[in-house]
């Protein structure tokens, strides 16, 4: 996607917008800005996008490329509001939002068919710290010196 990304702003606008490289606008800003929506073909349109890539399309490429390696995927599909975050959209949420997301309990494994890869590790690591922790402590008892009766004075 970066490769497409850079190839478009290569070219001035009129050009893209004039030449066969129009739709691959569309398809590059189709799949970055609007999650594989239809964008609108009139060249004001396609003007509007050509900025909007100049702008924040290398980003938003890197960006891209780094949800096609991901490994976890949400049960639910679409924009996923979630309390406290925001809007997460289930085809490009990356490793990295959703180990957040899991880490301050905004979600919860069962909202997952795959979890993220580092998850499962911090997760065994805990469970070895606790277990460091848990080892046999010694109770020392003190002993208590009885307690001496003494008579409250008369008024």
């Amino acid at each position: 996607m970066l490769e497409t990304v850079v190839n478009i702003l290569m070219m001035d606008v009129e050009s893209v917008i004039s030449s066969p490289k129009s739709v691959e606008l569309l398809r590059c800003y189709s799949k970055l800005y609007l999650n594989g929506g239809t964008p609108h073909y009139c060249a004001e349109s396609q003007r509007r996008y050509y900025e909007e890539l100049k702008r924040t399309g290398i980003e938003r490429a890197k960006k891209y490329d780094m949800v096609q390696i991901r490994t976890c995927e949400l049960k639910h599909k679409g924009n996923v509001l979630i309390q406290r975050y925001g809007f997460v959209y289930s085809d490009t949420i990356t490793d990295e939002i959703a180990l957040y997301l899991l880490n301050n309990k905004l979600l919860s494994e069962s909202d997952f068919t795959k979890l993220p890869d580092g998850y499962n590790q911090k997760k065994d690591e805990l469970k070895q710290e606790v277990e460091q922790k848990n080892e046999p402590v010694k109770v020392v008892k003190e002993k208590k010196e009885p307690k001496k009766a003494v008579r409250k004075p008369k008024n």
